[in-house]
């Protein structure tokens, strides 16, 4: 008699055992990862706490002026705070440049600023600053303002020649340029703040044209200028204290002429000359 055999393979592995093996394999990897949590807590502490990576030298480039002692004043309010709760901004490796670059370029005025980490203790600020094109004279105080008609700084004793006139006038002058900027007063003296537009870019680049216009072309020196109720209208004040009267959206070289023309032609005795007012085109008045 013939046996049956049963050909059909049989699995007599326990259906419990790879949940039993996921299980710990789970939890190993949990382990593993707290573990490496704790390293890193435990290393970010100790580099927190090291000397090593502590900041001690900054060094800024490209800046004239704007002081170095404001930019560095700015470094150290970023690096007085923490970072993340816990960690010293003090420290290089948690210093966060993008913050920093933030807080630069809102409290000053850059064309760019680049920071640059360099291990184990030193931070390099590169900046590219906004030319100054003119002075501007509002409530007392005196700031640098570029082409773009924005407020770069506020200008310093240093920076400027503060001279008394005749009667109530203060003569102002640019100490580091030589007289290079023209000087703006503000007839309402309002309060202005860095990185305000107080002129359009087209208004600043005709008070330098006109002044280019003038110092080549005439016989007499600009004192300053001042503004008026009218913001498509300068006056321009002489050193001899009569003033001439301008357009802004008309063309300094055309106005320049016509105003030594009148000096040439109709002025007989200068030094009586009151004003010359040229914003009415052909239409000259003086007095």
């Amino acid at each position: 008699m013939r046996q049956k055999r049963d050909y059909q393979k049989k699995n007599f592995r326990n259906p419990f055992f790879p949940k039993k093996e996921k299980v710990e394999k789970t939890k190993r990897f949990k382990y593993r990862r707290l573990f490496l949590i704790i390293l890193i807590i435990i290393g970010s502490y100790l580099l927190n706490s090291s000397s090593l990576l502590q900041l001690e030298n900054i060094t800024v480039k490209g800046n004239s002026s704007i002081s170095q002692h404001d930019i560095l004043q700015i470094v150290d309010m970023q690096t007085a705070k923490r970072r993340f709760l816990f960690f010293s901004q003090n420290n290089l490796l948690f210093l966060k440049k993008s913050t920093l670059k933030n807080l630069l370029e809102d409290s000053l005025s850059f064309d760019n600023v680049s920071i640059n980490k360099n291990y184990p203790d030193s931070l390099e600020i590169v900046i590219a600053e906004k030319i100054a094109n003119l002075v501007w004279v509002s409530s007392d105080k005196r700031y640098f303002i570029g082409l773009d008609g924005v407020v770069l700084k506020e200008a310093t004793e240093n920076d400027l020649i503060i001279q008394p006139g005749e009667g109530e006038t203060t003569l102002i002058r640019p100490e580091s340029s030589s007289g290079k900027y023209p000087i703006i007063h503000h007839h309402l003296n309002k309060e202005v703040v860095i990185g305000q537009n107080v002129l359009s870019a087209k208004q600043v680049e005709f008070i330098v044209e006109l002044t280019n216009e003038i110092k080549d072309r005439a016989n007499f020196k600009i004192l300053n200028y001042i503004t008026n109720d009218h913001p498509q209208e300068i006056i321009l004040i002489t050193e001899t204290g009569w003033e001439a009267r301008f357009r802004l959206d008309r063309s300094a070289n055309e106005q320049t002429t016509l105003l030594l023309n009148i000096l040439r032609e109709k002025v007989k005795n200068p030094s009586e000359l009151e004003y010359i007012d040229l914003r009415f085109g052909e239409k000259v008045f003086f007095k």
